[in-house]
């Protein structure tokens, strides 16, 4: 009898999926902590959230390193098991073979001389899991060989005479996700930048830093992480960092959500009002320039402190 080597893990790689995930989540934690520490001065007060990014990077770090090690460990002691030759030989004929159906979740199962193996797609450890339906080669009266360490298939040869066709190689067992899984984060990284770029122009962000460039404001008193809105489309939630000097204020969201916008300084002699609303029951503070009318919103605390410091700035201009 021939067979043919249809898997072997010790041919196979890990599936490195969640590494590639967790460090996508990472990359975006350490860049938003930069930018938490980056916008931090002696006179910026915390609305409390700033821990937010620490707990996100944190997650990110202890997610991937127990994801990573579940999925790599598992799949390096079917390695060495297979390897060392810890394994249990069994062949025959495929018995009682059930597929899985199409469009479940349910295991697709089997028994070989009495031992009964199941497995479904996705589920690894270094293990045979490509079901029939997509793809898999195995098939009722079936002579198979297969090296098993409970019932987890390491290696698994088909008699050629049986293979329903012709079989290139070793596959990779269908175990872990498909490969576009894995691409995910690399497309994330070219379509985040387009949103966050489109946002800033349809936001109207971009046309109001060229009105109003300028730098840092020494010496001002800041908030991070707040919300406001500028337009229909603006919406910047929880990522504001606002500041507030006597003669203009600033803002300019917290990385990466600030990639394409500018820092907004906006003297107070370019405001004609900061009045309160209710939006959505949402106390409101918006901030009216006098040029074009456009409208900034700002909500919690960094608005009070915007209507607050107009009205000393107006106060102080009045008596002059």
């Amino acid at each position: 009898m021939s067979y043919q080597v249809i898997y072997d893990v010790t041919r196979t790689r890990p599936d490195l999926t969640p590494l590639v995930f967790g460090s996508a989540f990472i990359v975006v934690g350490a860049v938003m902590v930069y930018g938490v520490r980056r916008a931090t001065t002696p006179t910026t007060r915390s609305s409390g959230r700033s821990w937010f990014t620490y707990v996100f990077l944190g997650f990110g770090v202890l997610w991937t390193c127990l994801a990573s090690s579940v999925t790599v460990g598992s799949w390096y002691s079917s390695y060495r098991a297979m390897r060392d030759g810890r394994t249990e030989l069994v062949e025959g004929v495929v018995e009682d073979f059930v597929p899985m159906p199409t469009g479940s979740r349910s295991e697709e199962s089997f028994t070989v001389a009495g031992h009964a193996f199941r497995y479904r797609d996705g589920s690894d450890g270094g293990a045979f899991t490509r079901s029939s339906v997509h793809g898999g080669p195995i098939r009722a009266a079936q002579r198979v060989r297969i090296h098993a360490v409970r019932g987890a298939i390491l290696k698994l040869e088909i008699e050629r005479a049986d293979l329903a066709a012709p079989v290139r190689g070793v596959d990779d067992g269908g175990g872990g996700p498909p490969a576009i899984f894995a691409a995910i984060p690399a497309v994330t990284f070219v379509w985040f930048p387009f949103v966050i770029f489109m946002l800033s122009v349809l936001s109207g962000w971009r046309s109001l830093a060229r009105r109003f460039p300028g730098e840092v404001l020494e010496g001002a008193d800041g908030y991070l992480m707040q919300s406001g809105r500028i337009g229909f489309f603006g919406s910047y939630r929880n990522v504001l960092n606002v500041t507030i000097g006597d003669d203009a204020f600033g803002m300019q969201p917290l990385l990466p959500f600030g990639l394409f916008h500018h820092l907004l300084v906006i003297p107070w002699a370019q405001v004609a009002r900061v009045e309160a609303r209710q939006r959505l029951l949402v106390p409101t503070k918006v901030v009216t320039l006098t040029e074009d009318g456009r409208e900034i919103q700002l909500y919690g605390e960094s608005g009070d402190a915007v209507e607050q410091a107009f009205e000393r700035w107006r106060a102080k201009h009045r008596r002059l």
